[in-house]
């Protein structure tokens, strides 16, 4: 078995740093910032929106929706700030915000860090549609958020705006003020 030179590993190092940075927007992408303290860049072509009693989506305490150009079947992001809840931990509320912000059955939960916040990733499904979800949860102080990715049809990870959604989290970002 041959040895990497230090040179190989130095560049092996760089790619995966380059790979997995975090918060850069792609190309072309727009950066939406909401009021509550909160950012993430998206896609040419999709349109953002909210409730129709909500004019104004950059108002704080507002889901916001981001809708692709094309099919809405290929799936759709959505953030929403949300009530930290009074756990004690923030696992805790992480797993609290996953039971009762969602109540249809978890197929996989996951502890991640996104952006350097601690978070709870959910995969849930609608067991009447058989349609899944995945949703991000992350409290970071007094502010606690969503942001998910629904599919009206099969897997949310087989499907067409799946790869965009994972591409849309690297990039959310939140204020360093208490809101």
């Amino acid at each position: 078995m041959r040895r990497l030179s230090v040179w190989s590993v130095v560049v092996l190092v760089v790619m995966l740093a380059v790979y997995f940075r975090t918060g850069q927007t792609p190309a072309g992408w727009t950066v939406f910032t909401n009021r509550a303290g909160w950012s993430i860049s998206y896609p040419p072509g999709w349109r953002i929106s909210s409730c129709r009693s909500c004019p104004d989506p950059a108002e704080a305490g507002v889901f916001v929706n981001f809708f692709p150009s094309g099919n809405y079947n290929d799936g759709w992001v959505i953030v929403q700030q949300l009530n930290r809840p009074s756990a004690r931990t923030i696992d805790d509320s992480l797993l609290q915000l996953s039971n009762e912000v969602n109540l249809n059955p978890k197929l996989r939960q996951q502890r991640i860090l996104l952006n350097g916040h601690r978070a709870l990733l959910s995969l849930a499904q609608n067991p009447f549609g058989k349609s899944e979800s995945e949703t991000v949860y992350v409290v970071a102080g007094p502010q606690t958020f969503s942001i998910s990715f629904v599919a009206f049809r099969g897997s949310a990870l087989t499907q067409p705006n799946y790869h965009t959604y994972r591409q849309m989290l690297r990039t959310f970002r939140l204020a360093n003020r208490p809101i």
